[in-house]
This record gives structure tokens, C-alpha cells and sequence, in this order.
């Protein structure tokens, strides 16, 4: 059986993102290197704030899928849960977040607090109906206000009443990237697992192996295990970015395409499709509307 295509994502901690010049290169050097998901931050504390840098980037970023940190120990909820609808919106449906605990590690309830603040986020989202919006001008609806609801999430950290004042983005849920570094990872239902290649044993659902990759070395290896169906792609995380993403557009790709692992040219999907639907995911489901099975 054929194999979907191999994700490709990477990941930017470094502080120049706060230079509008230097962060837009990256993510044209991203859109070159056929990178499907750019993680914004690493997790850990930085001295930009990623999803400020996201949106900004947002109409820069071509065919790649923009995915900023959020601090679960310092945001807010009903903030994000904005914020991100509206990079979702931005992006025409290739957005995506990586909740984080890592940022403030000393707090003792990171965890759990991290695991109520994705339910809450979450359940923001699915205060709208995704056909809540009518703005027809010609009889002057804006909104179908029977398609909006308060969400009236109780957790125990967060208790978000709602709706949220912006409306469900349009792939639903933004996709949910975790790394394996960050114990949250096996608490919550991510979409994609950033997994150190020396884990274990593999969470279910796509997988980026996690490696930096400057060369053509070990080829041989991601060819095997995502051919084994162990891995679903592979992770970047070049130390210099500008030297490394472009090290990977000029010898890594042309090799991982001659192997059959990803097509000659973009599929038109990935141009005008969701991340969503890029990366082969099923729609994000709906709290108040679950999905029937057939």
C-alpha cells in the first residue's frame, strides 16, 4: 500500500523571530524546504511572544503551517482560543499550536493545569456552529445566533462561561502539535507527536521523528522507518536555521523525493488545502455535534 506523503516539520526557538526581516526569511526559507509545520518557539521561555509573531508572519507564510508555543502556565483560554481563530482564519485554514508546560517548569500543577487549559480552549471553539456566520446583505443576517451557545466549561483551574467573540476557525480545532519533552504530550489527544527517536515506544497517530537533519546522513534510516510505518516524518531542528533550512531545500529534499518518499512537485492540496486535510487528519471533532459514525 502506498504511503501518504512525509510530513516535514521544523522547529525556530531563536530570538532574531522578533525581527520582522529575519522571521520572514525563515518562513520563505520554510516554504522552500517544503515544510508542512514551522514551530514557533521551542517550548521553553522567549523573549518574543510566538503567536504575535505567527500572525504577523501569517501572509508571508505561503504553503506553510504556522504552529506558535503557547504558554499554558501564563495565557489565558478565552485569549488564545481568540488568537487563534483568527491565525487560523489568517492563514486560510494552516495554523496550528503547541501548548507547552515547559515554559514555567517550577510550577508543580503544570500538567494538569496544561491538560484543563487545552479542554477549555478547545471547548471555545466549539461554542460556534462552523455555519454560525450568514452575513448575507441582502436581507441583512449577520449571525445564525441559534448556532452560537455558551460553552460553560468547569474544569478545575479554568471555568469559561463563553462564547467565545470570535468564530470557530476553519479547520475547527487548529492542529494540536505535542512534543515527546513536554510530559503534556501523553495527557492530551494530540494530532501530531514529536517523538526523540529513542523513545520507546511511539504514541498512536501521525509522528515526526525528531532529529536534526543538515546532510544527507541517515537516509537510509528515515526511508526504512517510515516505509515500516514507524514514522510519519521527520523534525527539524537546525542550530542555525538560515544554514540549515536551506541545506535541506538544496540536498536533503531532492534525495527524499528521488527515494519516492514525497512527489516531484506540491500536490494542489497542499497549496489551497487545510493543514488539516494536508497532513491527512480527520476533522476536528465537535463537542456539542459529535460525529456520527456510517
Amino acid at each position: 500500500m502506498t504511503r501518504a506523503p512525509l510530513i516535514l516539520s521544523a522547529g525556530i526557538g531563536d530570538a532574531r523571530l522578533s525581527d520582522p526581516v529575519w522571521a520572514k526569511e525563515m518562513v520563505a526559507l520554510a516554504d522552500q524546504a517544503r515544510i508542512d509545520l514551522l514551530l514557533l518557539g521551542d517550548g521553553h521561555a522567549s523573549p518574543f511572544d510566538p503567536l504575535v509573531v505567527a500572525s504577523w508572519l501569517a501572509p508571508h507564510a505561503g504553503s506553510v503551517g504556522l504552529v506558535p508555543t503557547i504558554d499554558t502556565g501564563r495565557d489565558l483560554p478565552f485569549h488564545v482560543a481568540r488568537a487563534l481563530s483568527a491565525l487560523d482564519f489568517l492563514t486560510g485554514g494552516c495554523s496550528g499550536w503547541q501548548p507547552s508546560t515547559l515554559v514555567q517548569p517550577s510550577i508543580g500543577d503544570s500538567v494538569p493545569r496544561g491538560v484543563d487549559f487545552v479542554g477549555a480552549t478547545r471547548s471555545l471553539w466549539d461554542s460556534w456552529d462552523a455555519d454560525a456566520l450568514v452575513i448575507d446583505p441582502t436581507t441583512g443576517v449577520y449571525l445564525d445566533s441559534g448556532k452560537v451557545r455558551r460553552n460553560d466549561y468547569r474544569g478545575d483551574y479554568f471555568r469559561v462561561l463563553g462564547p467565545l467573540n470570535a468564530a470557530r476557525p476553519p479547520q475547527g480545532h487548529p492542529v494540536l502539535v505535542q512534543t515527546d519533552a513536554d510530559p503534556l504530550w501523553s495527557q492530551v489527544a494530540a494530532d501530531v507527536v514529536i517523538i526523540d527517536m529513542d523513545s520507546p515506544k511511539p504514541p498512536p497517530g501521525p509522528k515526526c521523528l525528531l532529529r536534526t537533519y543538515t546532510a544527507l546522513a541517515g537516509l537510509d534510516q528515515i526511508t526504512q522507518l517510515y516505509r515500516d510505518g514507524i514514522i510519519d516524518g521527520i523534525h527539524l531542528t537546525p542550530p542555525y536555521p538560515r544554514k540549515g533550512l536551506q541545506e535541506f531545500a538544496d540536498t536533503m529534499l531532492p534525495a527524499l523525493i528521488e527515494r519516492g518518499l514525497l512527489p516531484a512537485t506540491r500536490p494542489e492540496i497542499q497549496r489551497a488545502g487545510t493543514l488539516r486535510e494536508r497532513l491527512g487528519l480527520s476533522v476536528a471533532p465537535h463537542s456539542f455535534h459529535p460525529i456520527q459514525a456510517d
